[in-house]
């Protein structure tokens, strides 16, 4: 799939799982294509963008389309996008996250990160950012 292809992909991902709140394809492409950019696709229904500086890496969106979550698709996507990052050299893995999204919330738990901090009302709603990190040479729990 040339790089065109999967930002049209990622595009129509980002807008399904997102609606509203999606990126534009301007965003998508540029976190796609930037130095440092992670992007991976999980089959038709998963995302995840990011991008890795020095040995650290920034998880900025991951999705799952509405119908195809709860089934691991969104661990898949997590562990497919770390295994990504690992080869671009990264050993530690940062986000935020919505403090209302009990399901992601979980999820990284699961994975073994730990809360760093709190973005009080970071989102438009007024809704907090919640901090989140993990060691990528760390096994799931």
């Amino acid at each position: 799939m040339s790089d065109s292809e999967l930002v049209v992909a990622l595009v129509a991902l980002e807008r399904a799982c997102f609606g509203d709140g999606a990126w534009s394809e301007e965003q998508v492409s540029s976190s796609a294509r930037t130095e440092g950019g992670v992007a991976v696709r999980v089959g038709e229904d998963a995302y995840a963008l990011g991008k890795v500086v020095l040995d650290e890496v920034e998880l900025y969106r991951i999705g799952v389309r509405p119908a195809a979550r709860r089934g691991g698709l969104g661990r898949s996507t997590l562990m497919a996008f770390e295994a990504a990052a690992r080869a671009k050299g990264a050993a530690t893995l940062h986000l935020e996250v919505r403090a209302d999204n009990v399901a992601a919330i979980e999820l990284y738990r699961r994975r073994g990160m730990q809360q760093l901090g709190r973005r009080p009302r970071y989102y438009r709603d007024g809704c907090d950012a919640v901090l989140l990190s993990v060691d990528l040479h760390t096994g799931w729990s």
